[in-house]
């Protein structure tokens, strides 16, 4: 059974995600920081974050790595990181 959702990207695009395509990482976030991903040859991550704080998300390679004016671990942001 497939499964998936629609989110809009930062330039208000629908990006339709499907259950193969993407890996929905809670993380805690309290200013700036980074997480590695292994990525299967022939794709690329992105990443978007979401949240009532600002989270400025940016990929390079295998690391997704963000910046954020989030200095409580009680602020939460979410950070979707895909595969395309």
């Amino acid at each position: 059974m497939s499964w998936g959702l629609t989110i809009y990207n930062d330039k208000g695009a629908v990006e339709n995600i499907t259950s193969s395509s993407f890996v929905l990482d809670f993380i805690k976030i309290t200013g700036d920081g980074s997480k590695q991903y292994t990525v299967p040859n022939g794709l690329t991550l992105y990443a978007t974050a979401i949240g009532r704080y600002s989270i400025r998300t940016s990929v390079s390679g295998n690391t997704v790595y963000w910046k954020s004016n989030i200095t409580s671990p009680s602020m939460d942001g979410i950070i979707i990181v895909g595969l395309k």
